[in-house]
């Protein structure tokens, strides 16, 4: 497997995340990304979007690197040289939710900035998209499954399929928890594989095939919140199906539910930004109660097998800014959900929660996350391919396993004897793109 090893530096315009770094191009332009389970490829900021928000630290606050010792917008597609341009296209990316963007896309050259066991880095053409939105301010890392379509009806590996294509990773699949800035616990992504150290209780789930755009879809039973202005209830009403969506920062849940919440925590909703702000008062208040909140899922709409996951109040104690707000403004990140087709888990939820995704035996898997000590070495265990005769390698760290493929379907992690094993898991996601 290919444990990516996260950004020195926390980052975000709606929070603070830990990415990773990527280099695009020839020569490599560098970019400080997220991991997003809804996309198939690389996205990366155009150099002439921040022109018209004449910020001097718009390249920056975007995950941009210096070239060559000079400051950069975004990535410069007439400075690589390996640049292959297929069109223009609509981003496409959470369009649902109201984002709105495009992007140019083309083929280039990938690489983690990490040399992998055999020698070799990930330098095979990969599609990029150099976008243009205000919706989408970090450069993601796609990790879906399904092909995308482009130029005459051309049909595209997504990047996770084309790496195990090429021997890079042994299996279509990943594990992932977003870090939690609170803890000073980075972000934790291994491709091929999971990090058995980061994982405690969990839940195995098959991907759902009634939507396939959302594939990692939970039910969520309840919403019990302990401490609050009002004490301890129950914030969900009734039990609703939720897709996991890593490429969303908030929680986009049912009106009546988003203001149950702001009850419960004093929050005040903007129209402007559609989200909902605290005021300083009211975050030192809540953060001498020290609110608990538990979210209990299960693997579908009527509770079966379920898992209750424990959030404390500093998951939700975010600040955002530019171009969210025209200042730095404390908020919690719900947003209201005009219909079904809007309910997502975000980020935020995955800071306290690891997500394992096993694409070709169709399972995912969602389970506490654990923040263990920093010196404490990485569990790497492989997941194998269902087409896999060999045993392959262990990862890049220094402590690796291998799980077979007939072990991995069915696993629901626990922690037993201070040993998490997890589920290999699996989900599909179609690609959102149509051509502008």
């Amino acid at each position: 497997p290919l444990s990516l090893n996260p950004s020195d530096t926390w980052i975000g315009n709606d929070g603070t995340w830990s990415g990773f770094v990527v280099q695009v191009g020839t020569p490599p332009q560098k970019f400080t990304v997220l991991p997003a389970t809804n996309g198939q490829h690389t996205y990366v900021p155009s150099a002439n979007d921040c022109q018209r928000t004449n910020r001097t630290d718009c390249g920056t606050s975007r995950g941009v690197s210096p070239i060559a010792g000079q400051p950069s917008h975004g990535f410069q597609t007439n400075a690589s040289s390996s640049w292959d341009l297929i069109g223009i296209y609509e981003l496409g990316i959470n369009k649902p939710l109201g984002y709105t963007g495009s992007g140019v896309s083309g083929y280039d050259t990938l690489n983690f900035g990490a040399e992998l066991s055999n020698g070799r880095k990930i330098t095979d053409k990969q599609v990029v998209t150099s976008y243009v939105s205000q919706d989408v301010w970090i450069g993601a890392l796609g990790l879906g499954y399904a092909k995308m379509t482009f130029r005459s009806n051309e049909r595209v590996d997504s990047m996770l399929v084309g790496m195990q294509q090429s021997g890079i990773i042994p299996s279509q699949s990943f594990g992932y928890t977003a870090g939690a800035h609170y803890k000073n616990a980075s972000a934790s992504l291994t491709l091929g594989g999971y990090d058995a150290s980061r994982i405690s209780k969990g839940l195995s789930i098959p991907l759902s095939s009634d939507d396939p755009e959302k594939p990692l879809t939970v039910g969520l039973q309840s919403v019990v919140v302990e401490n609050s202005l009002n004490g301890t209830q129950n914030l969900l009403r009734q039990p609703i199906l939720i897709p996991i969506d890593s490429s969303v920062t908030e929680l986009w849940l049912p009106e009546t539910v988003c203001e149950i919440f702001a009850a419960a925590f004093g929050l005040e909703y903007q129209e402007s930004s559609g989200r909902y702000a605290i005021t300083e008062a009211t975050r030192n208040k809540l953060r001498q109660l020290n609110p608990k909140l538990t979210f209990t899922v299960s693997d579908g709409f009527v509770q079966g097998q379920s898992v209750n996951l424990d959030f404390p109040y500093s998951a939700f104690d975010l600040q955002a800014g530019y171009p969210i707000f025209p200042e730095t403004t404390n908020y919690f990140p719900i947003r209201r959900a005009a219909n079904e087709s809007q309910y997502v888990l975000g980020r935020a939820f995955l800071q306290e929660t690891y997500l394992g995704v096993d694409y070709e035996r169709e399972t995912f898997n969602i389970s506490q996350a654990t923040f263990p000590d920093p010196k404490e070495a990485s569990k790497i265990v492989t997941i194998t391919s269902v087409n896999s005769t060999t045993i392959s390698s262990g990862g890049q760290t220094a402590a690796s396993n291998q799980i077979s493929g007939g072990a991995i379907a069915g696993i629901v992690i626990g922690a037993v004897a201070g040993v998490a094993l997890i589920a290999a898991l699996i989900w599909f996601f179609w690609a959102r793109r149509s051509k502008k």
